[in-house]
């Protein structure tokens, strides 16, 4: 297989794009990402500066945050916010997230992303919201 000599898969797009919702047609099933070693989109830096500042709450879902310059956002929002980490084993020390019972706002959620946001779902009684 030439994927496993390589590494890169012939038959994978070059580019990322929306998919189509088989219901209604609309492109929003999954968001654009950016293939590895890509450049993000300048959107991301004036939507960054934009948002960060007024942030209260910043949710981290299954990444190594270790591929800049998505990583800075952790360390890019008020001190005062808190930061949810979703994750299947604790990240982002190096960047200065702290777990444990001295963290004042770091939120350490270890598990599936699937797993982790239907238990807080169930606890925040949002569960038929999915039906």
């Amino acid at each position: 297989c030439i994927k496993d000599i390589t590494g890169q898969d012939p038959d994978a797009p070059p580019q990322s794009r929306l998919i189509p919702c088989k219901t209604c047609k609309h492109p929003a099933v999954k968001p654009t990402i950016v293939l590895f070693r890509s450049n993000l989109p300048e959107e991301f830096y004036t939507l960054s500066e934009d948002d960060l500042p007024g942030v209260d709450l910043l949710i981290v879902v299954g990444t190594s945050l270790t591929v800049a310059p998505a990583n800075s956002l952790v360390y890019r929002v008020p001190p005062t916010a808190l930061r949810m980490i979703v994750n299947n084993e604790p990240i982002g020390h190096r960047l200065g997230i702290q777990y444990g019972p001295d963290a004042t706002r770091d939120f350490f959620a270890q598990g599936s992303c699937d797993e982790v946001f239907l238990d807080l779902m169930c606890h925040l009684g949002w569960i038929d919201e999915l039906s």
